[in-house]
């Protein structure tokens, strides 16, 4: 884990460091920016823990299943810190609480950024759909959710038939009929809210659902018939 090198002391109080954050943020000197980096840096190196705590313990909006596994979670938090860092200039409080509240907000978007990458290998996307679809934070969809979930937790229980699940999920999406249900779920599996699907693919909102819903159909049956 990078070690941060503040020009400010050590033993000022968390409430203290944000305030010399606040400040340096406010001023338009190099110095006050310099030191308001060194306090952030000092700030985050104190509340690793806490950042590693998050990361143990998250679970994904809505799919209760997928989680940052064991192995991963170094890396995840790596990751988290490294996107904590880079936080700094978006950061408008001035207090305690909220610096708190946005580091604890900023750890649970790269735990489901990471999540949403996990899956997205995992489930082996590739060719085309894959590459001119790039991810981004959106809605959940309830029964892509539970499938996934469902899938996720059978690969963590039994790997063997897990794995065996998501090669049948990709071999489904790609045996779509239709080029609109491939693109939506694909879409949905980058995390995009059916609104946006439908602004990307120049449909509806309700269209958008109704291709979900019988792909989905398509590729459990699919599935089933693979059993």
């Amino acid at each position: 884990m990078p070690q941060p090198r503040p020009t400010g002391s050590h033993d000022q109080t968390s409430a203290e460091l944000v305030a010399r954050v606040a400040t340096g943020l406010r001023g338009s000197g190099e110095e006050q920016r310099a030191d308001a980096v060194a306090a952030w840096r000092l700030l985050i190196a104190r509340d690793i823990d806490r950042v590693r705590g998050i990361v143990t313990t998250f679970r994904f909006p809505g799919r209760p299943h997928v989680r940052v596994e064991r192995q991963d979670q170094p890396d995840a938090v790596q990751y988290a810190y490294e996107r904590l860092l880079r936080m700094l200039p978006n950061f408008r409080g001035s207090t305690e609480p909220e610096y708190v509240g946005a580091l604890v907000q900023c750890v649970r978007y790269a735990c489901m950024d990471y999540c949403r990458r996990q899956m997205k290998h995992e489930i082996g996307l590739g060719g085309s759909i894959d590459e001119t679809l790039p991810g981004e934070e959106g809605e959940s969809v309830g029964r892509f959710n539970t499938a996934l979930g469902r899938i996720g937790a059978q690969r963590h229980e039994d790997d063997v038939r897990g794995r065996a699940d998501l090669d049948a999920f990709r071999v489904g999406l790609q045996s779509l009929s239709n080029e609109n249900m491939r693109r939506v779920i694909a879409l949905t599996i980058e995390g995009h809210s059916s609104a946006e699907i439908a602004d990307r693919l120049d449909l509806t909102a309700a269209n958008v659902d109704q291709l979900r819903s019988r792909g989905l159909r398509e590729i459990r049956g699919h599935m089933e018939s693979h059993d």
